[in-house]
């Protein structure tokens, strides 16, 4: 038995990890195919600056651009999954 703590998830929980996971892999690989499957045609992202790309075409030209620029590492920390409107 590890000293982590192990949550426990619902079937909601289960997918919202599985996607989690999907979008670090696609980071790290730098797979913007992988990350655009990811979303919805109406897909708004905001940068560091506060500067905001949205659609599919824009959010691709920048997921390119910082890949092109950058080496990437992604982490993500999880301490609560709430899944509301249920």
């Amino acid at each position: 038995m590890s000293g982590t703590p192990r949550m426990e998830l619902d079937s909601d929980g289960l997918k919202i990890a599985a996607i989690r996971e999907a979008w670090v892999a696609g980071v790290k690989a730098s797979d913007v195919d992988r990350l655009l499957a990811l979303m919805t045609e109406d897909v708004v992202i905001v940068d560091g600056k506060g500067r905001c790309a949205s659609g599919i075409k824009e959010v691709k030209a920048k997921l390119l651009k910082r890949f092109g620029l950058f080496d990437i590492e992604q982490k993500i920390s999880l301490a609560e999954v709430a899944v509301s409107d249920r």
